[in-house]
C-alpha cells in the first residue's frame, strides 16, 4: 500500500488506527473504481 511506512508503524501499535484505516478505504475505492470502469 502506497503511502505507508515503518515510520507509522509506532502509531499503528499503539492504536492510532485512523491514518492506516484511511488509507485502507482510499485504497479499496480506487479498486472498486478501477473495476466499474473497466466493466464498461
Amino acid at each position: 500500500m502506497e503511502g505507508l511506512t515503518l515510520y507509522d508503524l509506532p502509531n499503528v501499535l499503539t492504536g492510532d488506527l485512523d491514518a492506516l484505516i484511511e488509507r485502507l478505504q482510499q485504497e479499496h475505492q480506487a479498486d472498486e473504481l478501477a473495476r466499474l470502469t473497466k466493466g464498461s
